[in-house]
């Protein structure tokens, strides 16, 4: 009996028939062809055989270069990533792996050819010229380039100089946190003027959305009766590929990054009804940053009103990120279990969020450590 897989199934006419993917165009579809037996034994044999030989032959005339591999592989992973994701992989694609890499033909890339590339990218891998790219930033192209050489391998037979290939170690970046003071005198501020744009930044303040989140949220998606915020769209930036009129990127709305990131927050008493006075007054389907339905705030905007506000009330400048890793650290401060606290940030894993968003200050740090004896009471 075929095995789930194996693409072999009987015919109506009691002939077995097993198919096999011969090749693919140019947008990345597969082309199938098929071997026909009068047993499932025979078949799968055939089918085996035909496999071999395409993987031989493939193997033998494959003079394709990196480039056209890069392309052939953007093809096919184009339906089934997030069009944001798609633009990350062709961003490495086209502005770090060809522009060294491409003319090289696969079956003659080395480990070498890797190693000075990876080297090349520490050193002066930056695209304006200034310096080396960051490890981690290293780190995600080469992971890119790996999937693009295993595609070689699957289609072509050949085998991949970056199988031992040692990634990049890269450091986690230090994050600056919001001070209690600092935290303080943004509230204060935010809630002196309770417009759109400050009292949603209170909503990052008491939620820890992302700023994509922030600027795609609509009044609709506040549920009063339950005190429950429904983050179901982001905006994003996106390349314009194909644009003849100078803009190199667009604004979308579309779904969260992950399925985790698709969730509800319970909103604290302190600051729905604040958020239902303004509510009142506006269309319940316009974004909360703008107060229009039609419109939509750009994260730039966002983030450059936030930085105008700490400069304004003279606050040692983070960036916006730092809002979600402070409500992060507060709320374990204040108690929270961390599975709580990874579903309201929409985190794929516990350990996600304690990895990358609890942090401790100094002061908490002072406060464990005064407590501490080793000498019997």
């Amino acid at each position: 009996m075929p095995r789930r897989g194996e693409n072999i199934y009987k015919r109506k006419d009691g002939r077995w028939e097993g198919r096999y993917i011969a090749g693919r165009r140019p947008d990345g579809q597969a082309v199938y062809r098929s071997v026909y037996a009068d047993s499932y034994q025979k078949v799968k044999k055939k089918l085996g055989d035909e496999k071999t030989k395409l993987t031989e032959q493939r193997r033998i005339s494959c003079h394709m270069t990196v480039h056209a591999l890069c392309l052939e592989w953007l093809g096919m992973v184009r339906s089934s990533v997030k069009e944001s994701t798609f633009d990350r992989y062709s961003l490495l694609v086209n502005k770090h792996i060809v522009p060294q890499l491409g003319t090289v033909r696969i079956e003659k890339l080395t480990v070498n050819h890797i190693s000075g590339f990876i080297n090349n990218k520490l050193e002066k891998g930056r695209i304006d010229g200034n310096g080396g790219l960051s490890p981690r930033t290293v780190r995600n192209i080469v992971i890119v380039l790996k999937a693009v050489l295993r595609q070689a391998g699957l289609e072509y037979g050949l085998n991949s100089p970056t199988a031992n290939l040692k990634l990049p170690k890269a450091e986690r970046p230090g994050i600056r946190l919001l001070s209690d003071s600092n935290i303080a005198a943004l509230e204060t501020n935010c809630r002196q003027t309770p417009d759109n744009g400050n009292l949603g930044l209170l909503l990052c303040m008491y939620t820890g959305m992302r700023l994509g989140e922030a600027c795609a949220v609509r009044w609709s998606d506040i549920d009063w009766n339950n005190s429950e915020l429904r983050i179901r769209k982001t905006v994003q930036r996106l390349s314009r590929r194909g644009n003849d009129n100078g803009a190199k990127t667009r604004l979308t709305i579309s779904s969260p990054k992950t399925s985790n990131a698709e969730r509800i927050i319970p909103l604290p008493s302190g600051i729905v009804g604040e958020l239902k006075r303004l509510a009142d007054t506006q269309d319940r389907n316009a974004f909360i940053l703008t107060g229009l339905v039609s419109r939509f705030m750009d994260p730039r905007t966002f983030q450059n009103r936030f930085k105008r506000k700490q400069e304004e009330l003279h606050i040692e400048p983070v960036n916006f990120h730092a809002i979600r890793h402070t409500f992060a650290s507060q709320c374990i401060r204040k108690g929270f279990d961390v599975k709580t606290l990874s579903e309201i940030l929409g985190h794929s894993t516990v350990q996600l969020t304690l990895d990358f968003y609890v942090h401790s200050s100094m002061e908490e740090k002072k406060k464990q450590m005064s407590g501490l004896s080793f000498l019997a009471s």
